[in-house]
C-alpha cells in the first residue's frame, strides 16, 4: 500500500509504503531497510508521510517516529515524538501530515490508528534553533 509520493528538487521520486521507504531516480529503485546495528538507517518500515524541506532533506513520518534523510550524507536522523504527545500506551501514534510553517518550522500532525483521544497531537521541529516540541493548540486558541 502506498501512503504518499513526492518528487524532490532533483526529480527523484520518494514513495512511502506499508513495506518501507522507496526512492526511484527514473532508472533504479532503492528500498531503505532498518538496521538495528546502524543508527543512521531508518528504524522501521511502516512509512506514512513525506516532505522535502528547503535544504533538500526528506522528512519521513512513521509510526512512533519521524526521520530526516540527509541526501548529502545519505543518512537518517531519528526524531521520536512519543514523549511530546499524550497518546495512551495502546494508541499507535503515527505521522499523518507534514507541512512547512512560519518561523522556519516544520509541523507534524499525529493521529492514531485506533482513533484514541489525545491532546498535543501536533509537534514541530524548529530548523532555526534545532528544537523539537509540541504545539499547544488549546493554549493558542485561548489567546485568540
Amino acid at each position: 500500500m502506498i501512503h504518499d509520493v513526492i518528487s524532490d528538487q532533483k526529480g527523484v521520486l520518494w514513495i512511502a509504503t506499508q513495506s518501507g521507504l522507496v526512492k526511484f531516480d527514473g532508472n533504479d529503485y532503492i528500498r531503505f531497510h532498518p538496521d538495528t546495528e546502524d543508527t543512521t538507517t531508518i528504524g522501521t518500515i511502516l512509512t506514512f508521510k513525506l516532505y522535502e524541506d528547503v535544504e533538500g532533506n526528506i522528512w519521513i513520518g512513521f509510526m512512533d517516529d519521524i526521520y530526516k534523510y540527509n541526501p548529502y550524507s545519505k543518512s537518517f536522523k531519528r526524531f521520536p515524538f512519543e514523549h511530546l504527545v499524550d497518546f495512551p500506551e495502546y494508541g499507535q501514534p503515527s505521522v499523518y501530515t507534514i507541512a512547512p510553517g512560519s518561523h522556519r518550522r516544520i509541523y507534524f500532525g499525529i493521529a492514531s490508528f485506533i482513533c484514541a483521544k489525545v491532546n498535543n497531537a501536533m509537534v514541530y521541529y524548529d530548523t532555526k534553533n534545532n528544537q523539537y516540541n509540541y504545539l499547544d493548540i488549546i493554549k493558542s486558541w485561548r489567546k485568540n
